[in-house]
């Protein structure tokens, strides 16, 4: 739109009149907010080649490859700024985001003790109990996972929630409450092909 492209023109006027790299990654982040990834990693490199080096570089970066699917190096990224230090709420917005890339890489202890230590300063924080519950779930610890996700869900209804617990329950050989859990993430989400998969995995349950 016009105020997208205004905000893109200013940005590149002022990284042409050398800052340091500010205006190219204040473009990255405008790109990716776009949902222009690839463009937004051009913005990024050229901020780096022109000095800029504080931890929402290597942030940005990561998230920007969380969205094209480059996960490893979006955790690589995600490790680089962690690094660096940021100060709170940055920092925990950071291991958020490292722990559910080490999640999704399959590494268990690391993307629990990243999110641990976001719900370290932030307990009550939704997302974050719920990437430590199935990061727990991964390995195998389905009782304390589930114990995350009842708190979770008494204080409201939520999709994902519903799916982790039942995940948790069937691990747990709670037939019965995987059921109910796995029926409620689909009364939420009806058109998600997952859901349905667990459904006929529980109800093949002893």
């Amino acid at each position: 739109n016009e105020q997208f492209a205004l905000a893109e023109r200013d940005f590149e006027a002022s990284a042409a009149l050398g800052d340091g790299g500010m205006g190219a990654f204040n473009l990255g982040a405008l790109r990716l907010q776009a949902r222009k990834p690839r463009e937004a990693i051009a913005a990024f490199d050229e901020a780096s080649r022109q000095g800029y080096n504080l931890f929402n570089l290597p942030f940005e970066r990561g998230m920007a490859l969380m969205a094209l699917g480059n996960v490893a190096q979006a955790y690589e990224q995600f490790s680089a700024a962690l690094n660096l230090n940021p100060t709170s709420p940055s920092r925990e917005a950071l291991q958020l985001q490292a722990g559910r890339a080490a999640l999704q890489l399959g590494k268990r202890d690391e993307a629990i003790a990243h999110v641990e230590k976001a719900l370290a300063a932030d307990p009550r924080n939704k997302e974050a109990r719920y990437v430590l519950s199935m990061a727990l779930i991964a390995k195998g610890e389905h009782a304390r996972a589930a114990a995350i996700l009842d708190r979770l869900l008494a204080e409201g209804q939520s999709v994902s929630a519903f799916y982790a617990r039942a995940l948790a329950n069937h691990g747990l050989g709670r037939k019965a409450q995987a059921q109910s859990d796995i029926d409620n993430a689909i009364r939420l989400a009806p058109r998600n092909p997952v859901f349905r998969e667990w459904q006929a995995k529980i109800a093949a349950m002893p």
